[in-house]
Formats: structure tokens, C-alpha cells, sequence
């Protein structure tokens, strides 16, 4: 009778034992998935984080706010534009909150200085602007779905000679973005055979009055410029009749939406720049997203909304791979090995992990009296094949 007791005591443990090890297990699968997203919702810039959080939930609402089978959580931190803030909110994020994967910042300096300390606690960072392979290449936990900087600051140059244009003078903003977005223009530019014959200076970012540099513009075929922000760069040259005088290019026009091309009427009419993004493109999956982002909104998306939208894509279609897997290691590499179709196209990352896309050259044209970013040229981009452009205010203005 004991032998029986033992014997029927080991097969209830083993059948214990096989139900735990094979059965699925509902806590698990319950637990939330974090991410967590650190973005300028005050300061300078606080129109483009509000608008990329306006992307990445609408992204979220059409997963059901679950991803490879568990729910999903935002949190949602403000940078505020201030690099002492965003280190310690991103720590918070990593420490307290626990979070899988962060999206943000918005700024490439600030991504530059937490870039070491997500990638020794291996967390996905997908980030939501332009970066440089010189910089962030190495790093297996970094991801640009935006890609390149070189993309759009090359081909604006490249465009600004077929349009004729022979000389330019150049503004841009006072810090590593900046720089790199005027030596990518000038090295699109004259590689073409153009010539870069005048520097306006460096403007900080927030800058508000830009009568100083622009009262002491070089003459040339077209100025080009990439500030931050831009709308009253664009207001004041057209106050100062300076449209009379030179074309005026804004070398990536995410710094002028849609939204402030409205409320600068006449003075934006006339700008040509490159973007990752327009409402105009025609293809299915943006017909559908922009019908569903003024359903949300109430108006029609801009770059910055769709950059949200695309950073939450690539989260939603990685933790679908995954199955809801968060295993540092198992997450990166689906991240990696995304390929999904966004509202610009076909999308995948690059070996380096940049967004392979195409660069839209924009034109804000008046139409039914409304002023819009009009299509004008597309260019393939590779965001591995392009000269890697200076990246100090010395470096640039030495070319």
C-alpha cells in the first residue's frame, strides 16, 4: 500500500510538473508591455513631440493598445528640450519604470549623450529624428526609422542645381543637427557643381528674431536654411522683401508643418525643401492613415505625426514577431528584421538600422486659396551610400 501512495504521489508531481512546463501562463501574458517615450511636450519645440505622441497613439488605437498578445502601456515623459531633464526622466523610464523599448528623444544631441547607458541596460531605442552612422553605427540598440541626415539635407542640395541654382548662401541651427543638415546640403549642392559663397551663422535653437542674420545675407542664386523653429525665419524673410532678392530653400521642411505653412499665408508660398512626408502621397496605406488621423485630429497629418506613427509600427510589428516576447536579444533583432509597409511605402531598416525610404521633394503652393506642401520630385534613398557630412560649425564652414 505505501509502495502505491509513492507511486501515485510521483505521477501527480510529474503530471504537475509537465502541466506548469507546457501550459501557457496567463500572468505572464497579462503583464503589460511598457513603452515608454521621451519627448519636448514644453519648450521650443513642444510642437513636434505633442504631434509625434499624436502619431504614435493613433498607431496604438488601431492595434487595440496590444501588441504580440499583451497589452500595452505608454509613458510618456517631457524633455522639455533640457538635456539634464531628459537623462533623468530616461533613467526613470529604465530604473523605476521598467520599460521594453523608448522612443524618443527628439533631439540628436540628447539621443547622442543617452545613447551608452540604454545600450549597457539593452534597451531598444527607436528614435524619432534624423541621425549619422558616424555616430550612432555601431550600436546594435539603436534604431532611426527616419534614417540619414545626409538624405534630405544631399538631395536638397542635389535639387537646388537642377533647378538652376549655381551659388547659395546657407543658415543653420547652433548645434550637431544643424551642422550636418547644411554640410549634407552643401555637399549634395556641389557635388553637382554648385558653390557654397556665403555663411549667415549659426542661430540657437529657439530663436525668435532672425533679423541679425538675415540683414547680413551674402547674395547668391538661393538661401537655404534648416533652424529650429522656422516659422518666423520664414515670416521675417518675407517682411524684409527678401523673396525679391533670392529663392529661399528649407533644406528639410519638417520645421515648417503644414500647420504653420497655413498660418504664414503669402510668406511660405514659394518654399521648396525635402521631407520624409506628405499627406498627398498616393498610396493605400496613406489614404487610410490620413483619413483615420483627422477622424482622430480633426486635420490632416504632418511629418512629425507620421514618424510617431511609424516609430509605434515597428514596436507593434517587433512585439508581434516576437509574440509578445520582451527578451532584450529576441526584441532588438525583430526590430531589426522589420518589414512592414508604412503610409510613405515599403519600409525595413538598413544593416545599421536606418529607415530604407524615399526623400519627397515638397513645394508650398497655394491651392483652392489654401496654402499646402505640394509634391514636386522623389528621390530613392539609400541611407548608407551618401558622403557622410561634418558634423562641427568648422568642419562646414571650411568646405
Amino acid at each position: 500500500m505505501k509502495s502505491v501512495r509513492i507511486a501515485a504521489c510521483l505521477l501527480f508531481s510529474v503530471v504537475g510538473m509537465l502541466f506548469f512546463v507546457f501550459c501557457p501562463q496567463p500572468a505572464k501574458s497579462a503583464e503589460p508591455i511598457k513603452i515608454g517615450a521621451i519627448l519636448d511636450m514644453t519648450g521650443p519645440v513642444a510642437f513636434m513631440g505633442q504631434m509625434i505622441q499624436n502619431g504614435v497613439k493613433l498607431r496604438l488605437d488601431e492595434a487595440g493598445w496590444k501588441a504580440g498578445g499583451r497589452p500595452v502601456q505608454l509613458i510618456t515623459e517631457d524633455g522639455a528640450s533640457d538635456l539634464n531633464l531628459t537623462n533623468s526622466v530616461a533613467h526613470k523610464l529604465v530604473e523605476k519604470d521598467k520599460v521594453n523599448i523608448i522612443v524618443g528623444p527628439l533631439q540628436h544631441d540628447f539621443m547622442i549623450a543617452l545613447e551608452p547607458y540604454l545600450a549597457e541596460n539593452k534597451v531598444p531605442e527607436i528614435y524619432v529624428s534624423r541621425s549619422s552612422p558616424e555616430i550612432e553605427g555601431k550600436d546594435v540598440w539603436f534604431f532611426a526609422p527616419p534614417g540619414v541626415t545626409e538624405q534630405c539635407g544631399y538631395y536638397s542640395g542635389q535639387y537646388a542645381y537642377e533647378l538652376g541654382y549655381r551659388t547659395a548662401t546657407v543658415l543653420g541651427a547652433d548645434y550637431i543637427t544643424g551642422y550636418q543638415w547644411i554640410g549634407a546640403f552643401a555637399q549634395g549642392f556641389e557635388g553637382k557643381g554648385g558653390k557654397i559663397v556665403g555663411h549667415a551663422g549659426w542661430a540657437p535653437v529657439g530663436t525668435v528674431d532672425y533679423s541679425p542674420y538675415l540683414s547680413s545675407l551674402k547674395k547668391a542664386d538661393v538661401f537655404a536654411a534648416w533652424t529650429t523653429p522656422a516659422k518666423s525665419l520664414v515670416k521675417q524673410y518675407y517682411e524684409f522683401g527678401l523673396w525679391n532678392k533670392m529663392p529661399f530653400m528649407m533644406i528639410y521642411t519638417n520645421e515648417v508643418p503644414e500647420v504653420d505653412l497655413v498660418e504664414l499665408g503669402k510668406a511660405g508660398i514659394g518654399l521648396v525643401g525635402a521631407s520624409l512626408y506628405s499627406p498627398r502621397i498616393d498610396t493605400p496605406a496613406n489614404h487610410k492613415f490620413v483619413a483615420a488621423f483627422q477622424k482622430k485630429y480633426g486635420h490632416d497629418p504632418c511629418e512629425w505625426d507620421e514618424i510617431g506613427y511609424d516609430a509605434a509600427s515597428v514596436a507593434v510589428a517587433a512585439l508581434g514577431a516576437t509574440g509578445g516576447d520582451t527578451t532584450p536579444e529576441k526584441l532588438r533583432n525583430a526590430i531589426q528584421n522589420v518589414k512592414i509597409h508604412l503610409p510613405t511605402g515599403p519600409f525595413s531598416f538598413s544593416p545599421s538600422r536606418y529607415g530604407i525610404r524615399t526623400i519627397y521633394m515638397l513645394k508650398a503652393e497655394l491651392v483652392k486659396g489654401k496654402p499646402q506642401w505640394q509634391i514636386i520630385r522623389k528621390y530613392p534613398a539609400d541611407p548608407e551610400g551618401l558622403p557622410i557630412p561634418p558634423g562641427s560649425k568648422k568642419a562646414v564652414e571650411g568646405m
